[in-house]
């Protein structure tokens, strides 16, 4: 992983647009083109995003819109390296908003009795 401050340039389209919010920071998610990278990846940016709400920052984790060659260049990467995705950090205008969400028994099933944290709350 690696930070990127003051700079949007792995972020061309809807993404310029935000930039005009002040969010010209991010960091890029690369490593090694290797069996399992996504997951490794995916489970520590989760963290540094879970994180970064500590003291009031807001993140948006972006796996498809963004440039892979500009992120490439930033992280000198080599022909065996796999950018997987950025994390935009910064501050938002609000700390997010409740939406509704369907119960995970709408969504899906489960053989047997299920655990807690699969049974969830219901939301309405």
């Amino acid at each position: 992983m690696k930070r990127i401050t003051e700079s949007k340039d792995a972020m061309p389209g809807i993404l310029a647009a935000m930039m005009s919010k002040g969010v010209r920071n991010y960091i890029i998610l690369a490593g090694p083109d290797m069996p399992g990278i996504e997951e490794i990846l995916g489970y520590s940016s989760t963290d540094l995003m879970l994180y970064a709400q500590t003291p009031g920052l807001n993140t948006w984790w972006i796996g498809g819109m963004f440039s892979r060659k500009n992120a490439k260049k930033n992280v000198n990467a080599g022909e065996n390296t796999k950018i997987v995705g950025i994390v935009v950090v910064g501050y938002g205008e609000n700390q997010g908003v409740a939406h509704k969400s369907k119960a995970a028994s709408d969504i899906s099933s489960y053989e047997g009795d299920a655990p807690e944290w699969f049974k969830g709350r219901s939301h309405a």
